[in-house]
């Protein structure tokens, strides 16, 4: 008998090489368009972007790489000032997936079950560091009332969703909302 390893599909092969090269590409546009373009457009371009992707990949395998975090991350420092570090996007770093967090314990605590997929927690604490507190907080709001409703009209018995396109979803109205 032998030992074969299972092949991955073939749009599981180049993860690190897409976001390598998002990464990379982020990063050129950044430095050439810095003097033309207002730094938040470009930020926020690059986010619904990167958050677009995450969206797909979790789709599919319900698992985020940890990569894409990172690379929130990195894009939430382009145009930050000290200001805004220390009043939005610490804050959104810490006290947005709290309560996620603490929902985790306890239900791990009582049905010795994870109900929130790591990933999610720390796909809201780049989300919160990179668009401040004040604006992943009422989307959050927003995607944990869509998937609540979900739940009540098509859930089966141990289903699992997709959380992230819901917390996607949720931010980017939050932040049309904040930008009107």
């Amino acid at each position: 008998m032998t030992n074969k390893r299972p092949i991955k599909p073939q749009h599981m092969r180049s993860n690190d090489t897409r976001l390598l090269a998002i990464l990379i590409m982020s990063i050129s546009m950044l430095m050439v368009v810095q003097t033309y373009v207002n730094l938040e457009l470009l930020k926020y371009s690059l986010m619904v972007m990167v958050m677009l992707y995450a969206c797909y990949e979790d789709i599919l395998t319900k698992t985020v790489s940890r990569s894409i975090h990172i690379l929130i991350i990195i894009i939430g420092c382009i145009g930050i000032t000290p200001a805004y570090l220390q009043n939005e996007a610490v804050l959104g770093l810490l006290f947005a997936p709290l309560p996620f967090i603490i929902t985790n314990v306890i239900c791990w605590l009582i049905l010795k079950k994870q109900v929130i997929g790591k990933g999610d927690i720390f796909y809201i604490g780049a989300l919160g560091f990179a668009v401040g507190w004040s604006i992943v907080i009422p989307g959050l709001i927003i995607g944990l009332g869509v998937s609540m409703i979900y739940f009540c009209l098509k859930r089966t018995k141990d289903q699992t969703i997709a959380f992230i396109p819901i917390i996607t979803m949720g931010v980017l109205m939050s932040v049309v909302i904040n930008y009107q």
